[in-house]
């Protein structure tokens, strides 16, 4: 129960706490990985496609048509399964269809106009998964509309000629209110409204878990994170060698830059052109964007090319891959496939040394001990002794390492195998168990979904990862606890790596 209220403690204070001088990294690109695509012809004509989504086990392609323009197909096969979604006046018609006011969340959720509705997807159809909501905004027609929160969604602030200090508005279903977001960067009041609607024409995704928003401009190298107050995070320039807060920049109306930003729980990928508007519609064979992948704190993972002309796509990270339409003409009915290489989100991370009187290991240089005032000690623990601690994850822009603490236990005189391990878990728990063999040392893993609540007793899931494994006679045991369901899988070769360079002094 302590080392519980010590992390619930940690956890607070890290989601609370503000950056209030945000930086501005450049970053430098480099050279590409390339993927080779499976060419999938498919069985149903698709004309226009323009979005792709994945909810569950189902790609879900938006088509700029005027009948049946969502094409659902079933994953990992891309088999189609159906069509849905006609524009019109009649009962079930759509009044309006924008591409960007789509979220994919527990529902497939799509504003058509003013009107929220709310879609389960079955094999079969689209249902109606509960009564449409109105959404009424100073703002009309609604753009870029995404989902903050359960109750909570952000859209372009495009009354410019009224307002031009904030880029941002929310709307709240529950309160039916509606409050602007974010100030505008180097706002520029001496030019032209329809100059404005360009320079700040962009692209941008959420990850509700963590409270981040990250933006990306089409006329800009540049995008950005926010958090979801509003509190601008972070400034990210791509392939440029100034300080874009100090040194400002000229948006080139003729020149797409960012495009196509999609984002899981884990990593933000976006299509990277920087080429001319005019290049690129005039000549296909040169238009070939690269996928770039960010994680969540704005640092590049990975840089991909194809020999696609890729003009939207989706990610599967539970499948592994990405699926993606192409520009060139003999590519009409046809999905592109490609197997995602593995991403880490520790790769380049700097390491470090750390420890206690007892033990050191090697740790992101991003980890650290919470509290220097128990690090020594040493506790009883059901007729075993145990030293315990807790880690934490320093970094501002990063909730989903909720707490990691490091224990061992052990019995004077006495070795432990590891088949002690029985001591030290909850027996009124229910957990998943794997076994891992790394460097010849026998790992147990048992992992568990926690319903819990937060500090402002709010419903709650974390995710407990529990390793154990021996070591002269001790059991150690690496507790931990993510507030993202596959964020285990990003850090796991860092939590391997922990347990290969545990040495005790």
């Amino acid at each position: 129960m302590r080392y519980t209220a010590i992390f619930f403690t940690v956890f607070i204070l890290a989601a609370c706490s503000k950056n209030n001088n945000p930086s501005n990294d450049i970053i430098k690109l480099g050279n590409a990985e390339n993927l080779t695509a499976i060419k999938r012809n498919i069985d149903t004509d698709i004309f226009r496609p323009s979005k792709l989504f994945v909810k569950d086990d189902n790609l879900i392609i938006y088509d700029n048509v005027p009948n049946l323009f969502f094409k659902v197909f079933d994953l990992p096969a891309v088999n189609y399964k159906f069509s849905f979604g006609n524009i019109g006046q009649g009962p079930g018609d759509f009044i309006s269809i924008n591409k960007e006011n789509i979220n994919v969340s527990e529902h497939f959720e799509i504003l058509s106009r003013n009107k929220l509705f709310y879609f389960d997807v079955s094999d079969t159809a689209f249902t109606s998964a509960k009564k449409p909501l109105l959404v009424i905004s100073k703002v009309d027609p609604i753009n870029n509309f995404k989902k903050l929160s359960d109750s909570v969604y952000i859209f372009n602030n495009e009354d410019y000629a009224k307002e031009m200090k904030f880029e941002f508005r929310t709307f709240n279903t529950h309160q039916k209110t509606e409050e602007t977001f974010g100030d505008i960067l180097l706002d520029n009041k001496q030019e032209k409204i329809s100059d404005t609607y360009q320079r700040l024409n962009k692209n941008f995704c959420i990850n509700r878990q963590t409270g981040r928003i990250a933006v990306f401009y089409y006329h800009y190298p540049m995008f950005k994170l926010l958090s979801d107050k509003g509190e601008l995070l972070k400034i990210c320039t791509v392939n440029c060698s100034y300080d874009f807060l100090t040194d400002g920049f000229e948006f080139q109306s003729d020149k797409i830059f960012f495009t196509e930003a999609y984002s899981t729980d884990n990593y933000i990928y976006v299509m990277w052109v920087n080429m001319d508007k005019k290049e690129a519609s005039g000549n296909m064979e040169k238009f070939k964007p690269q996928i770039l992948v960010f994680n969540w704190d704005g640092e590049l993972v990975k840089q991909f090319s194809s020999e696609i002309p890729l003009i939207t796509f989706a990610v599967s990270e539970k499948y592994q891959k990405i699926y993606a339409v192409s520009f060139r003409e003999d590519d009409i009915n046809t999905i592109y496939e490609f197997s995602l290489p593995q991403i880490s989100a520790v790769e380049n991370t700097k390491h470090k040394q750390i420890g206690n009187q007892f033990y050191t290991m090697e740790v992101p240089d991003y980890i650290d001990f919470v509290t220097d005032d128990d690090r020594n000690q040493i506790f009883p623990f059901n007729g075993f002794l145990m030293n315990g601690n807790i880690l934490g994850d320093l970094r501002e822009t990063k909730k989903e390492l909720g707490s990691i603490q490091i224990l061992y236990y052990f019995i004077e005189d006495e070795p432990l195998t590891i088949n002690s391990i029985d001591n030290f878990l909850n027996k009124n728990v229910v957990y998943n168990s794997q076994n891992i063999t790394i460097d010849n040392i026998e790992v147990k893993r048992f992992y568990r979904t926690v319903n819990t609540v937060d500090y402002y007793k709010n419903p709650h899931i974390l995710y407990e990862n529990l390793f154990f494994f021996e070591q002269n006679g001790k059991i150690i045991k690496i507790d931990v606890t993510t507030t993202t369901k596959d964020a285990i899988d990003s850090y796991y070769n860092e939590f391997l790596n922990m347990i290969k360079t545990f040495s005790f002094l």
